[in-house]
C-alpha cells in the first residue's frame, strides 16, 4: 500500500499512532449528533433540516460540514411514507355541486367551513402527530374566515361516525347562523346519510369537491383554539 501511495513505511506507521486532531475529534462529536437527529426524524431529515437542527441545540458548524459528514457516512433522507388515502367515494350516495367555486375567502366568523379527514402516521417527524399507537384517523372542521380548527375528532379507525363527532363539536362550541356553507369532497363519509342530515337539520348549505381535488385548495396554518 505504501508502494502503491508513495509514502515511507515510517511516515505511514506515524500517521497511525499519531493522535487525533481537535477538528477530528470535533467532527465525530458532530457526527454523532447528527446521527441522533437523523434517527429522531425518523431518517426523514437530510443535511439542510439537520443543520437548523444542530444550530438549534447550540452547535457551532457550517452548513457545508454537516452535509460532507453526512455525505461521507452514508446518511441521507428516505423518502417519507405515502399518507393513506381517506376518500372513498359511494355512488350510490347523492352529491351537491361546487357552492364555493374556488373561492376560500370568508367575510366573517362561520360562513365557510371545510372539513378533511387525515390519516396520520406516529413517528418522530414534525409532520406528524407524535404516539405510540401507529395510524391515527383526524377529522377536522376550519372556519375559513378565522383559520381555526372549531371541531375536531380522532381515532384509530377510519368510520363513518368519526367526521359526524367532529362536526357534532363544531356545532356545540360555535352554534353557527343559518346558511352558513360547509365544503367538503365526496367521500362517504360526507354524503352518508346521518352526516347529510345533521347538516339539513342546522340549516346548513352543503358543498363538494370532486374526490380528491380537497388539495387543490390554497395552503394555510390552521389553529387549534386554546
Amino acid at each position: 500500500m505504501c508502494e502503491v501511495l508513495k509514502v515511507s513505511r515510517s511516515g505511514y506507521y506515524a500517521w497511525r499512532t499519531r493522535p487525533a486532531s481537535e477538528r477530528e475529534m470535533a467532527n465525530q462529536e458532530i457526527l454523532r449528533e447528527i446521527r441522533t437527529v437523523h434517527r429522531e426524524s425518523d431518517q426523514t431529515y437530510g443535511s439542510p433540516r439537520i443543520y437548523q437542527a444542530l444550530l438549534a441545540l447550540g452547535w457551532r458548524c457550517s452548513r457545508g460540514r454537516v452535509a460532507r459528514l453526512m455525505k461521507a457516512s452514508h446518511i441521507q433522507a428516505n423518502e417519507r411514507r405515502r399518507q393513506r388515502s381517506t376518500t372513498r367515494r359511494n355512488e350510490t350516495h347523492r352529491v351537491t355541486p361546487n357552492l364555493l367555486k374556488g373561492d376560500f375567502a370568508a367575510e366573517q366568523p362561520d360562513q365557510k367551513w371545510l372539513v378533511d379527514t387525515l390519516a396520520l402516521h406516529a413517528s418522530a417527524c414534525v409532520s406528524y402527530i407524535p404516539t405510540g399507537e401507529g395510524w391515527l384517523y383526524l377529522a377536522a372542521v376550519l372556519d375559513l374566515y378565522s383559520r381555526r380548527i372549531v371541531g375536531w375528532a380522532m381515532a384509530e379507525r377510519m368510520t363513518s361516525d368519526l367526521p359526524i363527532y367532529g362536526l357534532m363539536m363544531a356545532l356545540r362550541q360555535r352554534r353557527p347562523p343559518s346558511g352558513l356553507i360547509h365544503h367538503s369532497d365526496r367521500g362517504s363519509q360526507y354524503t352518508d346519510r346521518r352526516y347529510r342530515a345533521l347538516l339539513e337539520t342546522n340549516g346548513i348549505q352543503v358543498s363538494m369537491n370532486g374526490v380528491g381535488s380537497w388539495y387543490r385548495a390554497p395552503r394555510w396554518k390552521a389553529s387549534l383554539p386554546p
